[in-house]
């Protein structure tokens, strides 16, 4: 018969089982409690054999974390190696705008999501000091939830200070540090909280890298350029692009370990549709999991399945469409 979670001898083997996993990933009993979804208090005694409570509750909840874990890493290991961050011709010009902003410069980008920008904005705060990285969410669009994102990104905790101490904060780290501030969705922020930061950086300087879709240009040199007059008037660059290049798509399914031209030039063809460089590695990873299991190479069939699978056809066209 197959034990279940309510015999003492599977209880017994699930502490066991529980310990090893700690001790495999280094993971505190905080941090395992979290991930087990059972509250600490109760996880340590359990595990030590010396809770007093319901252990085949906990031992469900256990269980079902480490199969949950298991069939995770089982996938995980069919997995095409992820190349990490490439540095394609738009990437590149993504750096390149970051590395003139921290001279004390703004500047504004503009490309449709999958083009690989918070990729780049990722790499270059890993290869320059003082740089911060704040998203500006639908959530926080406003002067002060973006204040609030600005001081997590700076590494302060203000949740309850007001507007003005957020700022007085904020240019106090900006003015000593020389650093870039790169607001990635800069599309969502209001016009109260895009004056705010080019208030920051007349006071200190510090460069501002403007990140997002097409609205972000739109709005800060286009048909709303009066109602930002100050903001608009100091933007020095501005770089708008509609969809990934044909290299871009070619670089990334290289670093994939596409060598094939068939499969180059499919890729290079999704990239131009809805998902982008996105779109391209997660249809390369699905295809990769079809391929490795068959026991052959990728094949373009594997490709266009795995673009059905992940739907991108069934989304919409970036603003601005793909020019």
């Amino acid at each position: 018969m197959t034990p279940t979670a309510e015999t003492p001898e599977t209880i017994a083997e699930l502490r066991e089982r529980l310990k090893d996993w700690k001790e495999a990933n280094g993971a505190s009993w905080a941090k395992l409690a979290r991930m087990v979804g059972v509250p600490e208090g109760t996880l340590t005694p359990w595990a030590g054999g010396q809770y007093a409570g319901d252990n085949a509750r906990v031992a469900l909840e256990v269980r079902k974390f480490l199969d949950a874990d298991s069939r995770r890493a089982e996938l995980t290991a069919r997995l095409i190696r992820d190349p990490g961050f490439i540095e394609t011709p738009s990437a590149l010009r993504f750096l390149h705008l970051f590395g003139w902003a921290h001279t004390g410069e703004i500047v504004a980008i503009s490309a449709p999501p999958g083009t690989g920008k918070t990729l780049a904005a990722r790499a270059y705060q890993a290869r320059a000091s003082n740089v911060w990285l704040a998203t500006a969410r639908p959530s926080a669009s406003g002067l002060q939830p973006f204040q609030l994102a600005v001081c997590q990104a700076m590494g302060f905790d203000e949740s309850r200070s007001n507007p003005q101490a957020l700022t007085a904060r904020i240019v106090g780290r900006m003015r000593s540090a020389r650093g870039l501030l790169i607001i990635d969705e800069a599309q969502e922020l209001s016009d109260r909280a895009l004056d705010e930061v080019r208030s920051w950086h007349d006071e200190t300087g510090c460069g501002i890298a403007f990140v997002g879709y097409e609205r972000v240009v739109g709005r800060l040199g286009g048909v709303r350029a009066k109602l930002l007059a100050r903001l608009h008037s100091r933007i020095s660059m501005r770089h708008v692009q509609y969809r990934p290049t044909d290299e871009d798509a070619a670089m990334i399914a290289r670093a994939w370990g596409l060598a094939d031209g068939a499969l180059i030039a499919r890729m290079q063809k999704l990239a131009a549709k809805p998902g982008g460089l996105r779109g391209v590695a997660k249809v390369i990873k699905l295809a990769g999991i079809v391929a490795t299991d068959a026991g052959r190479p990728i094949t373009v069939s594997d490709l266009d399945d795995a673009w059905r699978q992940l739907g991108y056809d069934l989304m919409p066209a970036a603003e601005g469409g793909a020019r």
